[in-house]
């Protein structure tokens, strides 16, 4: 079967059209996700976490969390003088998170700090940082460090 050069040019523009859209709506999909990095996709428990070794913090609150980052933010500021990139706020660069994160808390939730068990970390799965508890359910995580 011969197909004129128009009709071929035309099949190979579909095609290429066909794995652009592809392409975009993977890249689409993808950003929708990293953009929610801070929501937990389970409905896990606190008990659930305790249960499989993570370490939990008793319940914090906003402004304990903020003085620690902030402490930390300027500890990386002193260590690192010239990064200009990184603000001297409570979370530096994840700051925008840690609003999104606060935002979400209403009367009754609980902010805890929270580290994977050991044997995570040994096998390079660890990851540490702060939920969000509403009636017993882990509403958000804002992962603060993983390796």
């Amino acid at each position: 079967m011969r197909f004129a050069p128009h009709s071929l040019s035309v099949m190979l523009s579909m095609k290429r059209l066909s794995i652009f859209s592809v392409v975009l709506a993977f890249l689409c999909c993808a950003q929708a996700k990293a953009g929610q990095s801070d929501q937990s996709n389970t409905q896990e428990t606190l008990s659930e976490l305790v249960n499989e070794g993570w370490h939990v913090s008793p319940p914090l609150t906003v402004h304990a969390i903020e003085t620690r980052e902030q402490e930390k933010s300027k500890v990386f500021h002193k260590q690192h003088p010239n990064r200009n990139d990184v603000l001297v706020v409570p979370f530096g660069f994840q700051n925008e998170e840690w609003n999104r994160f606060k935002v979400a808390i209403k009367p009754g939730d609980e902010v805890r700090f929270v580290s994977a068990p050991t044997k995570d970390w040994q096998h390079l799965a660890g990851r540490e940082g702060y939920i969000l508890i509403r009636q017993e359910r882990i509403m958000r995580f804002l992962v603060t460090r993983e390796n």
